[in-house]
């Protein structure tokens, strides 16, 4: 089998299009009201199944890396996952994390997306939330018990509260969003 090393040669290979695939569903499925509300009312819901239009992307994802992986030298292949890493990452927690609202439930739901999404990126590095750590910290924040995102909050309306809130967050493991990101999260849970 013959090694694509140009970068035109990649382009035409990959066309971009499942890479516009996956990111037409996401924001397509989360932008809608209706689809944001489901985060806000998973009560009942599985909250170890994936969102099915975010299920269908991931499929189609898993079988464009495993085919460019055999196709693609090495680095050319990093930079590529490392890429659609970073566009998920960033429709994912500025169109969902921080615009949906979440009931306890939703935020295992969106945990369950986040993790499954994450899932793709296992063959091509062992630790793939270190190239997805704003869902991943979102996650945290979400998933944080009550009294702790109370805690959170409360700290975050203190006179100086920049240095408290940093401390607070890092002992939470959430170390890349800055405080005021972290606050947006926490607004969105109900």
């Amino acid at each position: 089998m013959r090694r694509i090393v140009g970068v035109g040669e990649i382009f035409a290979l990959f066309d971009l299009s499942w890479v516009w695939c996956l990111l037409r569903h996401l924001p397509a499925h989360f932008h809608d009201r209706k689809q944001l509300h489901l985060f806000s009312s998973a009560d009942g819901a599985q909250t170890s199944a994936v969102t099915p239009t975010l299920a269908e992307a991931i499929v189609q994802l898993h079988e464009r890396f495993a085919m460019l992986s055999t196709l693609m030298d090495v680095v050319c292949f990093r930079e590529v996952w490392r890429a659609v890493a970073m566009a998920a990452t960033r429709v994912m927690f500025n169109d969902v994390a921080t615009e949906a609202h979440f009931s306890q439930q939703g935020a295992l739901l969106f945990k369950a997306d986040c993790e499954a999404l994450m899932e793709v990126f296992r063959p091509f590095t062992p630790r793939p939330h270190t190239h997805m750590k704003e869902l991943h910290e979102a996650c945290i924040l979400l998933n944080l018990p009550t009294d702790t995102a109370r805690q959170v909050y409360e700290d975050s309306k203190a006179p100086s509260p920049r240095n408290g809130v940093s401390a607070l967050l890092k002992s939470l493991g959430v170390v890349r969003l800055k405080p005021e990101q972290a606050i947006c999260v926490l607004l969105q849970r109900i």
